[in-house]
Formats: structure tokens, sequence, C-alpha cells
């Protein structure tokens, strides 16, 4: 079992992916904003941290940024479904995102992405 962060704006996608963690056996908390997932990697040890990219108040490069300075070896998969998906991606790789995945997501593909990163 993996602690993950979850963060998305989206509520439904939020809830989607939880249910589907939570059903492989892994701890989930969610945080709609940036901000908050930052306050909360303060508090928690996460073993893997999922962003969207494109969110109102920060975006996911924010996020992916700060996690990286802070927790270097500490994964994150960058997830999207706004703008031109080919380029966001590859900037979230580039900034240092584990993995990267196109909304809307695949349960089998997302789950096997999540253990490869948290096994």
């Amino acid at each position: 079992m993996a602690r993950i962060l979850l963060v998305d704006d989206d509520e439904l996608v939020r809830a989607t992916l939880v249910a589907m963690l939570q059903s492989a056996g892994h701890q989930t908390d969610e945080a709609v904003t940036v901000v908050s997932g930052l306050n909360q990697l303060a508090d928690v040890a996460y073993d893997l941290v999922i962003t969207d990219i494109v969110m109102p108040d920060k975006n996911g490069f924010d996020l992916m940024l700060n996690v990286k300075q802070r927790f270097p070896a500490l994964h994150v998969l960058a997830i999207t479904g706004g703008g031109d998906n080919g380029v966001v991606l590859s900037t979230a790789e580039y900034l240092g995102a584990s993995a990267t995945l196109r909304k809307p997501l695949e349960s089998e593909e997302f789950l096997d992405v999540v253990e490869l990163l948290v096994g």
C-alpha cells in the first residue's frame, strides 16, 4: 500500500481516481488546488504525487518544480486533458515528471503506471 496525494481541480476526476486507487489498496489524499497540495506535502510523507497540469490557481508545473526541489526522490505522475496534450506532457517530462498520462484515463493503464512508480 502506498500513500498517494492526488491534486486535481475536477471533482469527478478526483472521485474516480480516488476510487480506483483505494480499490487497488492505496491510501489517497486529495487536494483541489496546487497551494493546498503543497501544504499537504509539508505535513505528510507521500510515496507518489499525481497532479493535473491545467488548473485555475497555479498549474501542475508549479507543483512538480516544488516537489522536485523539496523531495527529489518523490515520483510525480502528471495527467492532463487540457491544452495541447503533446506539448503539455512533454514539458511535464522535461520538468521532472516520472510519468505522464492523457485524460481520459484508462483505469488499467493508470493503475499499471501507479504500481510501477510506487513498486
